[in-house]
């Protein structure tokens, strides 16, 4: 892949007609970002692509920040959510209740959309963190984030108005958007490709936010976990063969050299997977609760869970290829 040069992201976002919100949130990642395209004021209808965390005065500055682009939120008809967190399409309720606009949600996201079933989602993750051997000392810090988390959300469920898929397009005044599927973060993650900008907006897929990185999930299926790790490095991949000029994520600045942070990745994950190797050339058997620590020694909260995961998904791959054997109890051994 050729070196990008730097680009000055704001400009040429504003040259296509896009504008990018900063939506605070109360939580560890202090703002998530919103896209609002309007790239022609003929057009009575325009596209938002992720709303940002609902919080007192959140969506007032939504408002105003469109405002200062010269338009208008109330000529929002379409709401294009990348996934189903929160922190994503927290406003997407009062932006509908104020515009009418139709909210659009891969499928397979759908299951996360009410408070009930994220903060179920929660105490299963945390049961598997207990039983991987984590100390509760660490996952003290992670339960007050994830109280704090499901008790700040306003809306008890959620129905979106219709659903996206891979290839689905929209015509905006910016020009032609084309949903590119990009799992891993969730099931139902997408990113939306502005093409003749060549501008990709990619929700959670990376962020220059989080380290570690991958943004991976874990969910349960059965008697065990699985782990979205290998979707994950799937779109990566995909993310490569776009090549897009600017790549505008979830959380954090757009940036135009992106291929450095997924070099990084890629460095990262082998680099753990070395790590890993020689620890257990140490000890014969260590519990995987205890190898994460030991390989993230000062990560907490949110980034606990994204250690963890991370962790989990790079150990199933040594498995595969007979590097590792993992037990039922989750321990970890060559």
């Amino acid at each position: 892949m050729e070196p990008v040069k730097k680009l000055n992201w704001k400009n040429y976002l504003n040259q296509h007609g896009i504008v990018s919100i900063r939506v605070p949130m109360p939580l560890h990642v202090p703002h998530s970002n919103a896209f609002f395209i309007d790239g022609d004021s003929s057009r009575p209808h325009q596209y938002l692509i992720d709303t940002g965390f609902s919080s007192p005065g959140s969506i007032d500055l939504l408002s105003d920040g469109i405002k200062e682009a010269g338009g208008d939120i109330k000529d929002v008809g379409t709401i294009l959510l990348t996934h189903g967190h929160r922190d994503h399409m927290g406003l997407a309720d009062e932006i509908r209740d104020l515009t009418g606009a139709k909210v659009l949600l891969n499928r397979a996201d759908y299951g996360i959309l009410n408070r009930h079933s994220f903060s179920d989602y929660l105490d299963r993750v945390t049961d598997f963190y207990k039983d991987m051997g984590v100390s509760n000392e660490r996952l003290e810090f992670h339960l007050n984030f994830v109280r704090h988390a499901t008790q700040t959300e306003k809306v008890d469920e959620f129905v979106p108005d219709g659903e996206i898929s891979e290839g689905d397009e929209f015509v905006t005044g910016a020009g032609k958007v084309t949903v590119i599927e990009t799992p891993g973060h969730t099931d139902g993650s997408v990113s939306f490709l502005l093409e003749d900008a060549n501008i990709l907006f990619t929700g959670d897929l990376i962020s220059v936010l989080y380290d570690p990185p991958p943004l991976v999930m874990v969910e349960r299926e059965g008697s065990g976990w699985i782990n979205s790790y290998d979707k994950y490095m799937d779109s990566l991949k995909r993310l490569k063969e776009i090549n897009p000029l600017i790549l505008a994520p979830g959380h954090g600045a757009p940036m135009s050299r992106w291929a450095d942070i997924v070099e990084k990745i890629d460095s990262t994950h082998e680099g753990l997977s070395e790590k890993i190797a020689a620890i257990l050339k140490e000890e014969s058997d260590v519990k995987m609760g205890l190898l994460t620590e030991m390989l993230y020694p000062k990560v907490e909260g949110p980034l606990l869970t994204l250690s963890i995961n991370l962790i989990w998904g790079i150990l199933i791959k040594m498995g595969r290829e007979g590097r590792v054997s993992i037990s039922g109890d989750y321990l970890v051994g060559q």
